[in-house]
């Protein structure tokens, strides 16, 4: 019961919150885009909430983002209301800031949770794009004539930081929608 209260509560709340981000949107769009677009931005958090994803870093930073654009939204919304004249004859730069508020997130939250929708892997595919990158870099080396241990030694660090760099390297580059990069090297990023 205390679960379906906790669940009532989120939409309670993100049909609140959806009122701010509707108030904002209709700034610059006819009322049923602001409505879609009020209900969009408060669904993103709440179906990422509850959605079944192996990459749940992922999901999270996608769902922050929405969270964040919507108080961004809620409070410029509150501000319009108490102080309407900022919106009489606001000079250029405020309304090129409002029009990439308004823009931005819309395209980017879109984009990221296709990514996250589309490129969705089991923990089986991840762990067979790091074998095929392990495999990668041990015929490389072989090819030149090193192998991991001597490229271990090499980078002055253990086999297993090394594996494990080459496993950040592929979640990197698959994050990053890379497919191969020359030049790269196994040097700690932190």
């Amino acid at each position: 019961m205390s679960m379906y209260l906790a669940r009532a509560a989120l939409v309670m709340l993100a049909l609140t919150a959806s009122y701010g981000v509707y108030e904002f949107q209709v700034l610059f769009t006819p009322a049923w885009v602001a409505l879609a677009s009020a209900a969009a931005f408060e669904l993103v958090y709440v179906a990422l909430a509850v959605l079944k994803t192996f990459d749940r870093v992922r999901a999270t930073r996608i769902a922050a983002a929405a969270v964040g654009v919507s108080v961004t939204y809620n409070s410029l919304a509150a501000l319009f209301t108490r102080r309407a004249d900022l919106l009489a004859m606001p000079p250029v730069w405020a309304d090129v800031a409002l029009a990439l508020l308004h823009g931005a997130p819309l395209a980017l939250i879109a984009y990221n949770i296709s990514l996250l929708l589309v490129h969705q892997r089991t923990p089986a595919e991840q762990a067979e794009t790091q074998r095929i990158a392990l495999e990668h870099m041990e015929v490389t080396a072989g090819r030149l004539r090193f192998t991991v241990r001597e490229l271990a030694a090499i980078a002055q660090v253990s086999v297993s930081e090394l594996y494990r760099r080459a496993e950040r390297r592929a979640a990197l580059m698959d994050e990053n929608g890379a497919s191969e990069r020359d030049g790269t090297t196994f040097r700690d990023s932190a």
